[in-house]
C-alpha cells in the first residue's frame, strides 16, 4: 500500500476512534504511538491528567504533538489546575490573611460590627478595593499584551489574582463580578502569578512580617494597597531565576523537592562531566554554605536529566552507573 495511502488509513482510524489530535489536523510522525495512544482517550480525561502535571512536566507535554499542545493551551481551566494548585499551596499563609483581613471565609462577628457601626461600610470599601485594584491591571495587562518587557518591569500583581487563582484551582464560582473573572484565562492567571513567584517554592512572600514592603506593619494592620510586594532575588547567569531567601539557602543541601541541581549534584547525582555541563544555560547564585566562596552554579533538573540521558542511553544504564558508584564508595 503507498504511503500516502498507509498514511489517510491512520487518519481516519484515529478519527473514528476519538482521536483528538487527529481531529485536529494533527501531522502523522508528530508523535509515537504512546502519543496516539494517550490522545485518543476522551479530551476530558487528557485534560484531567494534563491537571495531575507539575509545571516542567506540564509544558515538556505540550512539545509531544499537537493535540497536547492544545489541551495545555486550552481556555479550559483544568490542565491548569494542578500548577495553580502549587502557587495557591506556596501562598497559603497570605491567602489566609486576605481572607482574615476581607472576612473571605465567615461572617463578621457581632462584637467586631458592634464596636463601630461603620465598620460594615470599611469592609465592603476593603472589598471594592480589590475589586478595583484588579481591573486596574486587567486593564494594563491587556493594554501590555504584546509587550514582553512589561511583565519584567511590573513588580508586584494584586492580591485579586490570586484569590482567582485559588478559585480556578478549586474550580469553585469566584467572588469577584463574572464580567472581570471571564476577562482571564486560568493559563494567563497562572503565568502572571507564576513570573513573580519563587521557582522553587511558588511563594511570593517568605517571610509576610518583614521586607521592604510589609504586608503587616508594626501594628499589625494589613497593608490596603491590594498589591503582593515582592521579596524575591534574580540569579545571575544566563538563566535568570527568582528564588526567595529561604530556598536560595536550601541549596546547601540537595533535596528531590528543589527544581534546581547545583554543579556538585550535577556531577554527583546525574554523573556529567564538565564537558556535559558547559552547554547548558545557568544561573549564578550567592553559596549557601560560606558567602566567601565561590558562587553556585545553578542547571534546570529538566536539562541535566535530558543531558544524563543522552549520555548514559537510557534510565536503566544510567541508574546502574550510579548504583556501581555508590557500591564502590562505600
Amino acid at each position: 500500500m503507498p504511503r500516502a495511502a498507509r498514511s489517510a488509513k491512520r487518519r481516519k482510524t484515529r478519527v473514528e476512534g476519538g482521536d483528538a489530535a487527529a481531529r485536529g489536523g494533527h501531522d502523522e510522525g508528530e508523535s509515537g504511538d504512546g502519543a496516539n495512544l494517550l490522545c485518543a482517550l476522551p479530551l476530558a480525561l487528557q485534560e484531567h491528567i494534563a491537571s495531575l502535571l507539575d509545571h516542567d512536566s506540564l509544558f515538556t507535554s505540550a512539545r509531544v504533538c499537537k493535540a497536547w499542545r492544545d489541551v495545555v493551551s486550552s481556555a479550559s481551566p483544568t490542565p491548569m489546575r494542578g500548577v495553580l494548585k502549587r502557587i495557591v499551596e506556596g501562598n497559603a499563609q497570605l491567602l489566609k490573611l486576605i481572607d482574615h483581613y476581607k472576612f473571605n471565609d465567615r461572617d463578621p462577628p457581632p462584637s467586631w460590627l458592634a464596636d463601630q457601626p461603620d465598620r460594615l461600610e470599611i469592609l465592603q470599601h476593603r472589598r471594592d478595593t480589590g475589586v478595583r485594584f484588579l481591573e486596574m491591571y486587567t486593564e494594563e495587562a491587556r493594554r501590555h499584551r504584546d509587550d514582553p518587557e512589561w511583565m519584567g518591569i511590573q513588580t508586584s500583581v494584586p492580591f485579586g489574582l490570586l484569590e482567582l487563582a485559588r478559585d480556578r484551582a478549586r474550580g469553585a464560582e469566584s467572588r469577584f463580578p463574572k464580567t472581570l473573572a471571564d476577562k482571564w484565562t486560568s493559563r494567563d492567571v497562572y503565568k502572571h502569578l507564576y513570573g513573580r513567584s519563587c521557582y522553587d517554592c511558588a511563594s511570593f512572600c517568605h517571610h509576610l512580617w518583614t521586607g521592604p514592603r510589609k504586608v503587616v506593619n508594626d501594628d499589625g494592620y494589613f497593608d490596603p494597597f491590594g498589591e503582593i510586594p515582592s521579596f524575591m532575588r534574580e540569579t545571575g547567569g544566563a538563566l535568570k531565576m527568582r528564588l526567595c531567601k529561604a530556598c536560595s539557602g536550601g541549596y546547601a543541601k540537595s533535596t528531590p523537592a528543589q527544581r534546581l541541581a547545583t554543579g556538585a549534584a550535577a556531577k554527583d547525582f546525574f554523573l556529567l562531566r564538565p564537558a556535559d555541563l558547559s552547554p547548558l544555560p545557568h544561573g549564578i547564585d550567592t553559596n549557601p554554605v560560606d558567602p566567601g566562596w565561590a558562587p553556585m552554579r545553578l542547571y534546570r533538573k529538566v536539562d541535566v536529566t535530558e543531558a544524563a540521558l543522552a549520555r548514559w542511553g537510557d534510565r536503566a544504564s544510567w541508574e546502574k552507573e550510579r548504583h556501581k558508584r555508590l557500591v564502590g564508595k562505600a
